[in-house]
């Protein structure tokens, strides 16, 4: 059996796609790879860079290194827009990255679920790959996904006829320069054929799917991204109004539409709000009251921990903060996990979800009063979520079975 290898000796690459969400994923679990003095190297996006400054990890910021690199900004849900997207990243970064990786001799890879092209330089050099993730399962078998998807495909057959095969021909692109099979390909794609799972979702109910011995669930750090984002302080103004926090994700949050509904609904209602606007501008909206406070982003974890609500596209990364500050939610889903997360907001008592029927000003207005009215009911839920949250593996332990897994690939 060869010798277990000095955490010095060990070469680790980190590969990140450009999704704020999953970031507090990767953060803790560098931070502690390099405080054990592991060499890590990050593969990411300048846009993480604030973030990944902190880690003190030496990092290669792709869209720099690969000018031609296109960036997913987010696309309001259309699922075929934002999959070519993607698959154009993964084509631009292919055509350097290997030649750079190979020059490296790595002993493992960590990949964030929704980087594709690292779990690919995973197979393509023989590299045990652990993946981590905060997304909870595939929605394709949600029936208002499968709406969304038919819908898309039924107003549009042509387009989205022309961009499935687009994305087919750049998938054969990936398998060739990769030297991967269809199958491998898919199965990557699925977030399969991992070595080991690092979840930062409760096992239950939130994760679902692919449960098994390669598979921990991890509870979450967010010292380094609150450290990131900043503090934020209420104005005293408004301190004496129930706080709302309103905020689409980094995905969606171009829905000019829904945010102007969200802000007329609120507009002479008796509460503080809070707008993350994301890619919309104030222009596009009405007039500002006096009780909104409205700019692109926040430090979202610091206005949670003071809000009394928050509404949420649902995605996970909000979804798990709203829990670990124990925030009540109100969900207005618009693709992907999101509808069976905000489902799950609902059967579990930490929040409700708006229907799609009741996207109006009234009916917006209706669930936000109903929400606040019962958010003291939501507290031991809550705080019973949470605990279930943080009962999971410590980054030491996940650290550990990380260089276990280095010992066993290497022997």
């Amino acid at each position: 059996m060869m010798q277990r290898k000095q955490h010095q000796d060990i070469r680790v690459a980190v590969c990140h796609s450009p999704d704020f969400s999953h970031i507090v994923a990767t953060l803790p679990l560098v931070s502690l790879l390099v405080k054990h003095s592991v060499q890590v190297r990050v593969y990411s996006y300048s846009h993480l860079e604030p973030y990944l400054s902190q880690t003190k990890a030496a990092v290669l910021y792709v869209d720099k290194a690969y000018p031609s690199v296109p960036l997913h900004r987010g696309g309001g849900g259309a699922v075929i827009d934002v999959e070519l997207s993607r698959y154009r990243q993964h084509k631009a970064i292919s055509k350097g990255i290997i030649a750079e990786f190979s020059s490296h001799d790595f002993d493992l890879i960590i990949v964030e679920e929704m980087c594709l092209w690292g779990k690919l330089l995973s197979v393509r050099f023989s590299l045990p790959m652990v993946m981590t993730s905060t997304a909870i399962r595939h929605s394709f078998d949600h029936p208002e996904f499968q709406r969304a998807a038919v819908k898309q495909v039924v107003l549009r057959p042509l387009r989205s006829i022309i961009k499935y095969f687009k994305i087919i021909n750049i998938a054969h692109q990936l398998r060739r320069r990769f030297e991967v099979s269809a199958s491998t390909l898919r199965a990557l794609h699925y977030k399969r054929n991992a070595d080991l799972k690092l979840l930062y979702m409760p096992k239950d109910p939130f994760y679902l799917a692919d449960k098994g011995a390669n598979q921990v669930h991890v509870a979450p750090n967010l010292e380094i991204k609150e450290r990131c984002e900043g503090d934020f302080t209420r104005p005293s103004s408004l301190s004496d109004r129930a706080l709302i926090y309103v905020s689409m994700g980094t995905v969606h949050a171009r829905h000019k539409r829904l945010m102007n509904t969200i802000w007329s609904a609120l507009e002479d209602a008796p509460y503080a709000v809070i707008f993350s606007l994301g890619g919309v501008s104030l222009d596009q909206l009405a007039p500002k009251p006096d009780h909104f406070l409205a700019q692109p982003y926040w430090p979202q974890i610091a206005v949670l921990r003071e809000a009394d609500l928050f509404i949420t596209h649902g995605g996970a990364n909000s979804v798990l903060e709203g829990i670990l500050t124990k925030t009540p939610m109100l969900g207005i889903p618009q693709g992907y996990d999101q509808f069976y997360l905000c489902d799950q907001l609902q059967d579990h008592g930490i929040g409700s979800r708006i229907e799609k029927a009741h996207l109006t000003k009234i009916g917006i207005r209706k669930h936000v009063d109903e929400a606040l009215a019962n958010s003291e009911s939501r507290a031991p839920s809550l705080t019973s979520m949470r605990e279930r949250l943080m009962a999971g593996a410590t980054l030491e332990e996940s650290f550990k079975r990380i260089m276990d897994l280095v010992t066993t690939k290497n022997s």
